[in-house]
């Protein structure tokens, strides 16, 4: 798997899971899941490191801020924190693939 389709998966499954999440938690999962989604879409039709970037940040959110959360139990917790973390490396990944390909290609311009 690409980091970029990682960084896309992981973008999609936290946009599901704060879109299924929106009737117990509110405003904050709908933010949270209309920008996964949104960056996920940038990201697929763009190639937007800033978009894999927000995703990154997004996730260090959830995988630092899972352990916080009241009515949910151990697994869930664990789960997010996992994703979350996965998330991290795939868009870190990602960028430094990203940046590392554009400057190859400045050097043999």
């Amino acid at each position: 798997m690409t980091p970029r389709n990682a960084v896309l998966a992981v973008a999609l499954a936290f946009g599901i899971w704060e879109a299924t999440d929106i009737p117990d938690t509110g405003a904050p999962a709908v933010v949270f899941a209309v920008l996964f989604v949104a960056c996920a879409v940038w990201l697929r039709r763009r190639r937007s490191t800033i978009a894999a970037g927000v995703v990154g940040l997004l996730c260090t959110v959830e995988a630092t801020q899972a352990h916080t959360w009241k009515d949910a139990g151990a697994l869930t917790k664990d789960a997010a924190t996992a994703l979350g973390t996965a998330g991290i490396l795939a868009a870190l990944a990602y960028v430094v693939t990203h940046l590392r390909r554009r400057q190859h290609e400045l050097s043999h311009s």
